[in-house]
């Protein structure tokens, strides 16, 4: 299977994963040819990748966090929950402590953990996604950093219900396309103390994963919210949950902003891990997870040349093995002459400057 741009995927494609509209509803189930009026109603959603068939085994995998069971498992229980939140007495974690532990057990049981950078993003229903988007990135992280189970059950409820203030707050704030103004950016913010208060007065869990509501939007340099907390006055799970946050967020289509370039955003996590915004050393542990450029992107060097990614280069995953495309003047080299570059080994002329799928 290949990942591929959605504006670049043919109507008789055959789909290799489903693609998902979350409560276990597949808008395009896997193995089936994909029609025009697919695409565009996946367009109108907002998704930008979606996985085809090209009958190559060396393709593009899907990332090694979870399985696309867990992940639908962990969607549903979130969903259910904000779903019952205002009724405090069918608030039942029993279905998110389910999900959380096939997360970790999936996470556990990965012997290479990995993080594509290209996978499906779209804003439907995206409180709930995004809630298991960082729980499966945040337990990726922490397993590098080497937390023993206990502390990894911690972090994937608290990943799960890292987001559950947000119920409190209007959807027509949460959703505006325009310019916040100060109050509705303090509305926005008081999600963390109201996912506090929530979990640390109707729920029986462990007051770190309350904590992690609260202090996920803190910095180590004090100018986060809601406390503006510095340092070791942050927890460290929460520390993992920042960064895996805006990680999604910045990755992510929303009402006021489009997907910002992989570059970009690995950009900016670097810079603030560099910064003190950021854990440096988690900074460090999630990059080294993440590949910019799975196999089959296409990409532009800094000579001008196109290449696509062939390979991925486990060591340092930003300078793959490419093969390439064209010359330094746009013309196409042919089938038969394409070479391939370890990048690894190459000057800095030769380094991806962007994607371009």
């Amino acid at each position: 299977m290949i990942l591929t741009p959605l504006n670049l995927v043919n109507a008789g494609s055959i789909v290799a994963m489903d693609v998902s509209a979350g409560a276990g509803r597949a808008l395009v189930k896997k193995g089936v040819q994909i029609t025009s009026r697919d695409l565009e109603d996946l367009h109108r959603r907002g998704i930008t990748h979606i996985y085809i068939e090209d009958g190559n085994e060396l393709s593009t995998k899907p990332d090694g966090t979870i399985s696309e069971a867990t992940r639908q498992i962990a969607l549903d229980a979130v969903t259910d929950l904000f779903d019952h939140i205002e009724d405090f007495r069918r608030f039942n974690l029993s279905r998110v402590k389910i999900a959380a532990e096939r997360m970790v057990d999936d996470i556990l049981a990965n012997e290479e953990i990995n993080v594509q950078v290209q996978d499906i993003r779209q804003h439907d229903d995206y409180t709930f996604k995004h809630s298991v988007n960082v729980t499966a990135l945040s337990l990726a992280l922490g397993r590098r950093a080497g937390l023993p189970r206990d502390e990894l059950m911690v972090l994937a409820l608290g990943g799960l219900m890292h987001d559950i203030g947000k119920k409190m707050v209007p959807l027509e704030i949460l959703n505006k396309p325009s310019r916040l103004t100060d109050e509705e950016k303090r509305a926005i913010e008081e999600h963390t103390t109201k996912g506090f208060e929530i979990l640390s007065q109707h729920t029986n869990t462990d007051p770190v994963i309350w904590s992690l509501a609260r202090q996920h939007h803190e910095s180590l340099d004090g100018t986060g919210y809601p406390d503006r907390r510095k340092g070791k006055d942050i927890h460290n799970l929460a520390r993992m949950l920042q960064i895996v946050d805006q990680w999604d967020a910045l990755r992510s289509v929303r009402p006021y902003k489009p997907a910002w370039s992989n570059e970009r955003v690995i950009h900016t996590i670097r810079s603030s891990g560099e910064t003190g915004r950021m854990d440096p050393a988690y900074v460090k542990l999630f990059l080294k997870m993440v590949v910019p450029y799975p196999q089959g992107t296409v990409v532009q060097l800094a000579d001008g040349r196109m290449a696509s990614v062939v390979a991925v280069n486990r060591h340092d995953p930003a300078r793959p093995v490419v093969m390439l495309l064209s010359d330094r003047n746009g013309r196409p080299v042919p089938e038969d002459q394409r070479t391939h570059l370890e990048l690894l080994q190459e000057p800095p002329e030769t380094a991806i400057v962007k994607s371009l799928s």
